[in-house]
């Protein structure tokens, strides 16, 4: 698509976000950012003020690959960055960033940034008697009244990360729990610092990077962990943990709300298990994004762990001027979505 002063709105001011607006800004586009939180930064952006939106980063988080995989073009991290940084050095390397992104539309109108700003429907509509992008959305500032908006744009860049939508299974009787003991079941998503869990004895399913940083975190606090892994085996498992206070076992079998108690795969049970924490990652979930009136009003993508109809993870095949950046989950998500920004 070429510019020809075409108005391009981006959905979501992260990593993703902000790099796809300063390279729309290069190439002559007028840009559009939404943001549902107070400030960029996206996930890493935990800062209070935000509101209503949960965030996989928790207090004393760190990042799980060196930041030399997390450097966007022509901006340095701090020289006292460390190689893994805390959450808060990521967020304010992100709000610089884009600080820069708005320098250099300084003296223009073609950024707009709308903070507390969330997308809640997109779809193809004809304006005017031609054919555009629909984006109705929702501003809602802390102690404010919602005002909605409609807006029309030539393109749509979607940038949300992949970090929204949380993944628990349907399986180990988890209705049941949820039923009997509520607030006892979280996700990842829903943790925020160990002090809560003092003196409990927490049940975390799953041993990846949230898995085996949630547990760890635990240890000093917690009365007893029980992590659970598909991928369990007793050497490299039990190597792993705090011979104090955890516990690793196989995949789950079930979960007995009568009992407070878990059974895993090979017959051992936990009894007394005051707090679960899944930590089973997440799904795509563009729900927002929808089919015209003239289809139907259905979703153009289904919630899951792949997104169909995409050519090489960035433009919708059925439709080019909709167009995805961050999208591989399993990748250097600052380079990589960076260079989906540049093409």
């Amino acid at each position: 698509m070429t510019s020809n002063g075409k108005n391009i709105a981006v959905i979501g001011a992260g990593a993703a976000g902000l790099a796809a607006a300063k390279y729309l800004l290069a190439k002559g586009f007028r840009v559009t950012v939404f943001e549902r939180k107070a400030s960029p930064g996206g996930v890493w952006n935990t800062a209070p003020g935000n509101g209503y939106w949960p965030s996989p980063v928790y207090e004393g988080l760190e990042t799980n690959v060196p930041r030399t995989l997390m450097t966007l073009y022509d901006h340095a991290w701090p020289e006292d960055a460390s190689l893994f940084p805390r959450s808060e050095v990521v967020r304010d390397y992100l709000q610089d960033y884009a600080a820069g992104v708005l320098r250099s539309a300084l003296g223009s109108t073609n950024l707009r940034m709308r903070m507390y700003t969330a997308v809640v429907d997109v779809r193809e509509a004809t304006y005017r008697k031609a054919e555009y992008w629909r984006i109705r959305s929702s501003r809602r500032c802390l102690g404010t009244e919602e005002k909605v908006a409609e807006e029309f744009f030539d393109g749509v860049v979607v940038a949300i990360g992949n970090y929204h939508q949380p993944f628990v299974p349907k399986k180990y009787n988890v209705a049941e729990w949820c039923e009997a003991h509520p607030g006892s079941l979280l996700h990842a998503v829903d943790f925020c610092k160990p002090e809560d869990f003092r003196d409990q004895t927490v049940l975390v399913v799953g041993n990846g990077a949230s898995g085996g940083d949630i547990s760890f975190q635990l240890a000093g606090v917690a009365k007893m962990v029980v992590v659970s892994s598909g991928r369990w085996t007793p050497e490299s498992t039990q190597k792993s943990l705090s011979a104090r206070t955890h516990i690793g076992v196989p995949q789950i079998h079930s979960l007995d709300a009568s009992m407070r108690s878990v059974t895993s795969t090979d017959g051992r049970a936990a009894y007394n298990v005051d707090r679960i924490i899944f930590c089973t990652g997440y799904v795509y979930d563009f729900s927002f994004i929808r089919k015209g009136t003239v289809r139907g009003d259905e979703k153009l993508f289904e919630t899951g762990l792949k997104v169909a109809d995409v050519y090489q993870h960035i433009w919708y095949t059925h439709d080019p001027s909709l167009a995805f950046v961050g999208l591989p989950s399993k990748s250097a998500s600052f380079t990589v979505a960076e260079a989906q920004s540049a093409v």
